[in-house]
């Protein structure tokens, strides 16, 4: 409870400042209101964009860069567009209510007085003049979008056809020796560049002055990149040994993700020594450039491979497997890294010395890589096939699990090995036949989805300790923080995955327009009628309504412990005008809310016709036990402490709901009985307006029993009465009925509760 307490003040600073960035719904239009009218959008340079749009989507020739250019411009004139369409809104309806006072126009033949049609044709032209901008930018909005979707699909077929494009085929051994010559002389190029500059006096002159600066550069490189794993290494087991376990999470995850920041940039200062000197042209720069991303890569996929394949003894593992099993995984989780970053050098080599055969040079430089890509799938599909069966607990005398009772993380396992040894082993077929675009997309993008699995998999441990180590340092026993806090890295999982989705999206051949697309969308809303439902209208719709209920949860706590118990209101009345003011509060909120939000409550009138239809067929139990519910509040029947028995059951009212009412028996068990039932069955109330009532408990003899010594022997003779009642006299009557001897006792009593 404690670690979901903890989550209300920071969903409300989420709310609250989401609020403050968003900006109310209406300030906008209170600005424009001010002004009286808002400035018109370029209308002619709209349509010059347009049109220079609308021809390059036609021409077949528009190069894939200018297309993306175009379509960011028309993207921002978009967003201009869509904030035009409020233009001058307060003040329209400001001049419509006006209007509107002056009375519905005059019938067809009928007249009105000159000063009152003079008055309505004057509002009626402002009226015109002032939506004329709010229409034009809903068409050129309207226009724009139609625009970026038409170039947005125009991208995706290049990019289709590219990827289905039949190129020179690897294995042809025409095409290894045209692929020979351009590699070398790319290799090569670097190194005539640095020849070249060493040759000449004023290239030696720099590189001998900049020397120092590249030495110094060079040694901080050669202590990061060796040592600096090393030690982040030492510091993060050191954590995990001395540190406090409230401190622990908090310190462990800097400390992991330090053994790949260290020895990067220990690549990029090696980087920034060779560039100091000053030698080399466009391949060494090019190549410069690339060291450090290739450097982290190869680092990133140490960290990986030790993280989601620990070695024995040194952290708890993510994947129930044997340690020759994790040595696998390791050992294949590396040579991605060294396949991307081989991937990321050979693409600056090439262009450099493509010539004539760049095309068939790169179908024989990649497929190599395709296919040791393809062998690495296969061998990671084969380990991931092996974690359900190594699952933990699982005994080997149980029957086979059916289909429905394996958990979700080994069916997605199974699927994701499936997936990769197909991946491993379509991808080199199609790379020899030649389609080398759709054979490396397939392989890299396996591999780093594999990746982004898994840095998933290290992340949510991270942040799953890191919440723990919080919920230890607000004071919560570790027994404690592990359940009440047990939700949060649940949680922190599912915003995990969420926020993989578009990473995912792009590793997979997603356009980064189509992610903008997606977002822009999003952020402008859904229309629904005369409404935009947007981020920012629901943020406002939460905040108001958290406000106003929250207003009124104080407010019931007021009247329950400060005001009503110095009446003269029984329980049952307390606890009706308690709940009547909560239904009145959460009615208010979520008016509040959906006006704030900008929400017209005239719209609502479709739902709640939809809405009344579902009650006649589907919710009319519901509804008539709420109904039922409020009627109890207000008539009160029936009330908190009352003793009832209705439908065969006796008990004590504990509780009335919206739907239901709970009833204690004298058993100790909690009876639910709708609502609708106390207000249509025949309902006993042995308390209603007095505490006092009578018993009558038949008893039962056998034949022939003297009945008098029955009486005597039921009958209390020193045993007080208990504390809270208090009996009258009492009288007691023997019946005798034929073949059988019967008494019947009744007692008066009054009861203080």
């Amino acid at each position: 409870m404690a670690g979901r307490r903890a989550l209300w003040p920071l969903l409300w600073l989420a709310l609250l400042l989401g609020a403050v960035l968003a900006g109310p719904p209406g300030a906008r239009d209170a600005a424009l209101a001010q002004t009286q009218e808002a400035p018109a959008f370029d209308a002619e340079a709209w349509a010059r964009l347009a049109e220079r749009a609308e021809a390059a989507t036609a021409d077949p020739t528009t190069a894939t860069e200018d297309l993306r250019a175009l379509r960011a411009e028309i993207a921002e004139w978009r967003a201009r567009l869509l904030e035009a369409q409020t233009a001058n809104r307060s003040r329209i309806e400001t001049l419509r209510g006006q209007l509107a006072a002056l009375g519905p126009p005059p019938a067809e033949g009928a007249t009105e007085a000159p000063e009152i049609a003079t008055r309505r044709a004057e509002l009626a032209a402002q009226i015109q003049r002032l939506e004329a901008p709010a229409i034009a930018a809903e068409e050129g909005w309207r226009r724009a979008d139609g625009l970026v979707g038409e170039i947005d699909r125009l991208l995706r077929d290049r990019q289709a056809a590219a990827l289905l494009t039949l190129g020179p085929s690897p294995l042809n051994p025409l095409n290894w020796q045209a692929a020979l010559v351009p590699l070398m002389a790319g290799v090569g190029a670097p190194l005539a560049e640095i020849r070249s500059d060493l040759a000449s006096p004023s290239g030696r002159a720099e590189a001998l002055a900049n020397l120092p600066v590249a030495v110094g550069f060079a040694l901080i490189a050669a202590i990061l990149v060796l040592r600096g794993r090393r030690w982040m290494g030492r510091l993060r087991a050191g954590i995990e040994t001395r540190a406090a376990p409230r401190w622990r999470g908090i310190l462990m995850a800097p400390a992991s993700l330090a053994q790949v920041i260290v020895p990067t940039l220990g690549v990029l200062a090696g980087s920034v020594a060779f560039g100091a000197t000053g030698l080399g042209g466009d391949a060494t720069h090019a190549l410069i450039v690339t060291l450090p991303i290739a450097g982290g890569v190869l680092f990133t996929a140490l960290w990986l491979a030790e993280r989601v394949f620990p070695p024995p003894g040194t952290d708890q593992p993510h994947l129930p497997l044997g340690d020759e099993a994790q040595a696998r995984g390791r050992f294949n989780t590396l040579l991605i890294g060294w396949i991307i970053a081989a991937d990321l050098i050979l693409a600056t080599f090439l262009p450099h010395g493509e010539g004539a055969a760049g095309t068939g040079a790169a179908a024989v430089v990649d497929y190599p890589l395709i296919v040791l890509g393809g062998w690495v799938l296969w061998r990671l599909g084969g380990i991931l096939r092996l974690v359900p069966a190594a699952t933990p607990g699982a005994a080997a005398t149980l029957p086979p699990a059916t289909p429905d009772a394996i958990p979700l993380r080994d069916r997605l396992t199974r699927l994701v090995a499936l997936g990769a040894r197909a991946t491993g082993v379509l991808a080199p077929i199609l790379g020899a036949f030649g389609y080398l675009e759709a054979a490396g997309m397939l392989v890299g993008s396996s591999m780093l989805s594999l990746w982004l699995a898994g840095l998933m998999l290290v992340l949510q441990r991270m942040l799953a300790r890191l919440v723990l180590a919080l919920a230890a340092q607000a004071g919560m026993a570790e027994g404690e923080a592990e359940g009440g806090a047990g939700l949060l890295p649940v949680l922190t999982g599912i915003v995990l995955i969420v926020a993989s989705i578009p990473l995912l999206a792009l590793i997979w051949g997603a356009q980064a327009t189509d992610l903008a697309e997606i977002w822009e969308r999003f952020v402008a809303g859904v229309p629904v009628g005369d409404t935009r439902i947007s981020p920012a209208a629901l943020i406002w719709f939460a905040v108001v309504f958290g406000a106003i209920y929250s207003a009124t949860r104080l407010v019931q706590a007021g009247l329950r412990t400060s005001v009503l118990p110095r009446t003269t209101l029984d329980q049952g009345g307390q606890t009706a005008i308690v709940a009547g003011v909560g239904y009145v509060g959460v009615f208010l909120a979520a008016v509040a809310g959906i006006s704030a939000a900008g929400f017209d409550l005239s719209s609502l009138a479709i739902v709640a016709g939809a809405l009344s239809v579902g009650i006649g067929f589907g919710l009319q139990n519901i509804v008539s036990n709420f109904v039922a519910g409020i009627i109890l509040l207000i008539e009160r029947p029936v009330s908190e402490g009352d003793w009832i028995e209705v439908g065969g059951v006796q008990g004590i009212v504990r509780a009335i709901s919206v739907r239901s009412t709970r009833i204690e028996t004298f058993d100790r068990t909690d009876v639910i009985v709708p609502n609708a039932d106390l207000i249509s069955n025949q309902v006993t109330n042995w308390t209603h307006f007095n505490q006092s009532g009578r018993l009558i408990v038949p008893v039962g003899v056998a034949y022939g029993t003297d009945t008098r010594r029955v009486a005597d022997a039921i009958r209390p003779r020193s045993r007080a009465p208990p504390p809270a009642c208090s009996r009258s006299p009492r009288r007691w009557r023997f019946s005798r009925a034929s073949g059988r001897a019967a008494s019947t006792s009744s007692c008066a009593f009054s009861c203080a509760t």
